[in-house]
């Protein structure tokens, strides 16, 4: 059995991570890591994902690339450029419930409820957090 050295948590856009200092602090073969990366998030360049590196004592890693942040699906789902400065005052968007739940589907894997109505509510939070005001259907 291996011994863990480090669990290390980064964030790269899809298909583009590349060699720096995040890495580097890790220890590991950073182009090897930086090729398996890109090739399981290549068909997704614009997304953002975060992931978890677990380095070894011998200095072999393993990687669980995780979904996006909640915040960067609804913005992609809305066209939204950014969410509002002050969310009591300015609302930038809406968003339906119906994108709501697909946002829910493609988060729950990652969440720590496998219910897609909890999935739902956490979801809605983000989006209220973000200056949103949810609808039903337009």
């Amino acid at each position: 059995m291996k011994t863990i050295k480090r669990i290390a948590k980064i964030r790269f856009n899809g298909g583009s991570a590349k060699p720096c200092a995040a890495l580097a602090g890790l220890s590991i073969n950073m182009p090897q890591f930086c090729n398996a990366f890109n090739e399981k998030t290549k068909n997704n360049p614009n997304d953002l994902f975060p992931v978890s590196i677990t380095v070894y004592s011998d200095k072999s890693f393993d990687f669980e690339i995780k979904t996006p942040p909640t915040s960067v699906l609804i913005k992609k789902m809305i066209n939204l450029e950014k969410g509002s400065s002050d969310v009591k005052k300015n609302k930038v968007g809406k968003i339906k419930l119906s994108q709501i739940k697909e946002i829910a589907k493609i988060k729950i894997p990652d969440m720590n409820t496998v219910d897609l109505d909890v999935a739902c509510k956490s979801i809605i939070g983000s989006a209220k957090s973000m200056g949103l005001e949810i609808i039903e259907s337009e």
